[in-house]
């Protein structure tokens, strides 16, 4: 679609589904940015670029978090005079039409259109959505048609989270300028989180992602800082950090992950950036 823009964020792709990603997206876009945040070996993602007309690489050299790497892809997409943009992981793998169903949901008010999101590994625990279109708090960056007018209303996306948490802040944030969030169940993406798979302990489902010790420790700072710029509540908070301690007494490599989690916590406290 004409005026609308798609930012693939890469880090060490796996080609195939990277291939899949932009392939399934070139086609429903003006522009497609490839934003690749300090790659070991580039040569395979620009390749796939400059098969398509409408892709353009645009390389960070280091790895500046998924914050910025989006921020940059939008400002890529307004210098193009660009309405929104279609936010995407590089194993994301849009649906036939996706861009055209959520592009007539961004009306004035709305910040953000996004899919329903289904995730592997949680098969026989979903919820399923609502009928639609309806709002809600917050969405995943992955497959969510943005507003440019909203992105730079609200400053764009919060480097300082550098990542995990960055998706909540910004919908928080769209929704407090006074922009909706809204899904439609009519489309949807399917959608990896971790490794995820799901256990069952006193009737309670717990979604065990086996996230790295890397990213528990940006899980559990994040929480912390979007308590402190009053996003989310205490108890929201301390709920939130609990479920993550307990859902590694179920991965592996445990104590690097404890520690992990105690420094991201201490570092939220002291708002210490990335």
């Amino acid at each position: 679609m004409r005026g609308i823009a798609a930012c693939i964020v890469t880090f060490n792709p796996e080609l195939a589904r990277f291939s899949e990603c932009l392939s399934a997206v070139a086609e429903q876009v003006e522009h497609v940015f490839v934003v690749d945040n300090g790659s070991n070996e580039t040569g395979g993602v620009k390749a796939l670029c400059r098969e398509y007309d409408n892709a353009i690489f645009v390389p960070l050299g280091e790895n500046k978090g998924i914050a910025a790497a989006l921020n940059m892809g939008c400002a890529a997409a307004d210098e193009k005079r660009c309405t929104a943009v279609l936010t995407l992981d590089q194993d994301s793998v849009c649906e036939d039409g996706l861009v055209e169903k959520l592009a007539a949901h961004l009306t004035k008010d709305v910040g953000v259109a996004a899919p329903w999101i289904s995730y592997a590994g949680n098969e026989e625990y979903y919820e399923l959505p609502q009928d639609g279109p309806y709002e809600v708090e917050w969405t995943i960056t992955s497959a969510s048609l943005t507003s440019l007018d909203a992105w730079r209303k609200i400053g764009g996306f919060d480097e300082t989270l550098f990542i995990d948490s960055v998706d909540r802040d910004f919908c928080i944030r769209l929704r407090r300028a006074g922009y909706r969030v809204v899904i439609d169940p009519a489309t949807s993406l399917s959608h990896e989180l971790g490794d995820m798979r799901c256990v069952r302990i006193l009737g309670k489902v717990i979604h065990v992602t086996n996230h790295s010790s890397f990213r528990k420790y940006y899980i559990a700072r994040n929480k912390i800082l979007l308590f402190r710029k009053s996003e989310i509540a205490l108890p929201v908070c301390l709920k939130e950090e609990a479920q993550e301690a307990i859902k590694i007494l179920f991965e592996q490599n445990r104590m690097s992950k404890v520690v992990a989690i105690i420094r991201g916590v201490h570092d939220g406290l002291s708002r210490k950036a990335n």
